[in-house]
């Protein structure tokens, strides 16, 4: 791992709330001057699959001749990863890269997945599902893989504040002889509504089993995982980027996505756009992290109960702290203590619920990652710093009152063995988040923290698979 060299941004003493204020302020109206009229907007092409919107769906329900439905309840045959709520025969879920995953014994004609959607009142507020490409009332995206390579994306059907009418679509066709995994991914923020697994049809003839369960990581962050516009251009149009924030967004293209190759595990998130550990920088539908942890579904009030069983997971990582620093409007920026005691009741919650065997990484950026604005280097470099010494600060803090490293809750900064390019084009997606090039370096610098805190083995290379064309 590359050696750690003393941050200047230590030094500097101008990370006051007067002077997040008086920067914000002063290069606020550059942002809109200079980001918002970039020209034509266009996507990373090397990176970018087009949602299917009503292609290779069929409104049809359950199995019809020569076909089998199985409910996606049939936990023999259907491995689910994430946090849900059972509906019956059902499993309806909110959060980013809730999967499942079955295995199938060629040849087979079709393999279809029956899904619906049921949104959130929320809606109504929040830009990025107002102005949604694909319409206010679309719920969702899911991402499909056959063998390990990626297929499609597709956009679930409109529903409503009940659910929708469910739908069926095509993950695979013509499977030929021998074993086949399929795996399939919410690839879209919670916020735009919950989606509903009913089952999978199969073609007669075909075995279908469950596979062995993998370990779990559990991603307790907000868009600086998630990643919004993640295939999209470097711009800060406001406009355009709620517009397109789901089209152009492919979560399972996001920073911890590679964790799922290097350490062959699973990784979801808990946690959205917006969101911080104490105090959300904007509305997001609902209360920061410590208040809704404990959530079945992100957006719903039910929580597990205290003492009941979880999603089980191995690792917990928790990457918060830049939406509550929040550019110092109304956020923690000169509340140091209050912050600190803020991440500390995260820490000592995400604990109680997981139990003492769970090893919690408190991840901090270091000073050059995160936030880049097109065309303004200099904006991008102070926020940057900002970020890294305020969440430094509350992160190792926070964790000095716990256990520490002796009740396995580590403090950790995140170097990037690959160098990511402050402000630059080629990291920076939408709204100065990290692309999927960025999310890729990034990673670089959380693989060996996870290696050598929980001895995991590098099993796989760091690489984005190519699409696989059916």
């Amino acid at each position: 791992m590359a050696k750690v060299q003393p941050e200047a941004a230590e030094k500097e003493l101008t990370h006051s709330p007067c002077w997040c204020r008086v920067t914000t302020c002063f290069y606020c109206p550059c942002i809109c001057m200079k980001a918002s009229c970039p020209g034509k907007l266009e996507p990373l092409k090397k990176h970018y699959m087009e949602p299917e919107a009503g292609a290779s769906s069929r409104a049809q329900t359950g199995a019809s001749d020569a076909e089998v439905f199985i409910p996606a309840t049939d936990e023999g045959k259907i491995l689910f990863v994430g946090r849900h709520s059972v509906k019956g025969t059902a499993k309806e879920f909110d959060q980013i890269c809730t999967a499942f995953r079955f295995e199938v014994t060629g040849p087979c004609k079709a393999v279809w997945m029956e899904m619906s959607g049921r949104l959130f009142a929320h809606r109504e507020k929040l830009a990025q599902c107002k102005t949604n490409e694909f319409g206010i009332n679309c719920p969702g995206m899911m991402k499909s893989y056959v063998n390990g390579r990626p297929v499609k994306r597709m956009v679930i059907a409109d529903g409503d504040t009940s659910g929708g009418a469910p739908r069926q679509y095509l993950l695979a066709e013509d499977l030929p002889a021998g074993q086949h995994t399929i795996h399939v991914s919410k690839c879209s923020e919670f916020f735009f509504g919950a989606l509903t697994l009913h089952g999978i049809v199969v073609s007669e003839g075909c075995e279908v089993n469950a596979p062995q369960a993998k370990k779990v990581v559990e991603i307790i962050s907000d868009s600086n995982s998630a990643m919004p516009g993640n295939v999209g251009p470097n711009t800060y149009d406001f406009t355009a980027s709620k517009k397109l924030m789901m089209k152009w967004t492919d979560t399972d293209l996001a920073w911890f996505g590679h964790l799922n190759t290097a350490f062959d595990v699973d990784t979801v998130m808990v946690g959205a756009s917006g969101m911080g550990f104490a105090a959300n920088a904007e509305e997001v539908g609902h209360g920061p992290m410590i208040d809704i942890y404990c959530r079945v579904c992100q957006n719903e009030e039910a929580e597990y109960k205290e003492g009941g069983a979880m999603n089980p997971v191995d690792l917990c990582i928790i990457y918060l702290g830049m939406n509550d620093w929040g550019l110092g409007f109304g956020g923690m920026a000169g509340k140091d203590q209050e912050a600190i005691a803020g991440y500390k009741k995260l820490i000592d919650l995400v604990r109680a619920r997981r139990g003492p065997s769970v090893p919690i990484l408190c991840l901090y950026p270091d000073a050059t990652t995160v936030g880049g604005a097109p065309n303004l280097t200099t904006w991008s470099r102070m926020i940057q710093k900002g970020f890294h010494v305020h969440v430094k600060r509350w992160v190792t803090g926070a964790v000095a009152l716990t256990g520490g490293e002796d009740a396995k809750i580590f403090a950790r900064q995140v170097n990037p063995t690959r160098q990511i390019s402050a402000a630059g084009d080629d990291d920076f997606g939408m709204e100065c988040h990290l692309n999927v090039d960025g999310g890729q370096k990034f990673s670089t610098g959380v693989i060996p923290l996870v290696r050598d805190i929980m001895g995991w083995p590098v099993v796989g290379a760091d690489s984005v698979p190519a699409p696989l064309k059916m």
